[in-house]
């Protein structure tokens, strides 16, 4: 966020700023509004007291712990000798995160499979109880993306296989696990996507998935907050560097592609992004984002204002990336 109140700072310093403002009122209610924000952002980190959260011997499911964020809140975690369940897909990666946390002195049990599939998701809370008899924190990090146009589309069958990886499985595992939260008032963390409240290009089922999972999770709140005073953490990524996401991007045809990738290179790296999740969870915050809330709230208030400009980098951005007609 402080490399956002830099640029929105240089911004407002330019002479063609102010002039903007006077010819089109859109633009100074606009800055305006990002201003507010911003400030209210600040005072807010300044005032909030925080609580000290102790990760020491608690029982941690990570689910999405071969690569990237997920893996990264591992390695963050594991120095408090916590009692790891990890799972993903890939058998090779989850070893290696698994031998790095009980090098570090941590406890560690691994759930390889498809989070597709209901009886894995059982699997994952199963091996928590009879491991470790308890549930004291989940992470909900896995996920696949997309990359297609909806036109393109060939195989419908990938937006099942989205709304499987991205939701059900969310809504599965949590709904195994929640009695257990229960008894311990544990926290669950989400890491849902940018894409759960702005609309991306060539990610229409990535959007849906993730929405769907950021309403489910906004919603259980309101339930569970106040009957078993379980925190929820939301957390909205935009790119992230070096992760295993743009190798399980979906194709137009249902296989994986590279098509549609963002420049890592604009993104954050997931020691980073692990590290304000983490003290996101710690805290209790509903919501941990990176780069994109200010302008979900500015497409809310201003949608004919924004979203043309979000139609414009599309365009640009298909462009630069895609060839036509698709790829056969």
């Amino acid at each position: 966020m402080s490399s956002l109140f830099s640029k929105i700072r240089d911004e407002i310093a330019t002479t063609d700023f102010w002039r903007e403002c006077r010819l089109n009122p859109k633009t100074a209610i606009a800055a305006g509004t990002v201003l507010a924000l911003s400030t209210f952002y600040i005072l807010k980190r300044l005032t909030t007291t925080s609580h000290p959260y102790s990760w020491f011997g608690k029982t941690v499911v990570i689910v999405g712990a071969s690569s990237g964020i997920g893996k990264a809140i591992a390695l963050q975690l594991a120095h408090h000798k916590v009692n790891f369940v990890l799972a993903a897909r890939r058998e090779k990666e989850l070893n290696e995160t698994k031998h790095s946390c009980e090098g570090l002195g941590s406890n560690v049990a691994i759930v390889v499979g498809d989070i597709a599939s209901p009886e894995i998701c059982k699997s994952i809370v199963d091996t928590a109880i009879n491991q470790y008899q308890a549930i004291d924190a989940l992470f909900l990090v896995a996920g696949i993306s997309m990359g297609a146009l909806f036109d393109e589309v060939t195989n419908l069958e990938i937006y099942n296989r989205l709304m499987e990886v991205n939701y059900f499985s969310s809504v599965r595992i949590l709904h195994h696990a929640l009695p257990h939260l229960a008894k311990t008032k544990g926290k669950i963390c989400a890491v849902t996507s940018g894409a759960a409240i702005l609309p991306f290009f060539t990610r229409t089922g990535y959007c849906a998935s993730k929405q769907a999972a950021y309403a489910f999770f906004e919603s259980l709140r309101t339930e569970i907050k106040p009957k078993y005073d379980i925190d929820i953490t939301l957390v909205t990524p935009t790119v992230t560097k070096d992760t295993n996401i743009n190798h399980t991007r979906i194709g137009f045809d249902g296989e994986l592609t590279k098509r549609g990738n963002f420049n890592p290179e604009l993104g954050i790296k997931p020691s980073e992004a692990a590290q304000a999740i983490i003290q996101g969870v710690e805290e209790g915050k509903r919501l941990v984002h990176f780069g994109l809330f200010p302008a979900s709230i500015l497409r809310s208030l201003f949608p004919t204002w924004v979203e043309p400009m979000i139609q414009t980098k599309a365009a640009e951005f298909m462009m630069q990336t895609y060839t036509y007609p698709p790829p056969k």
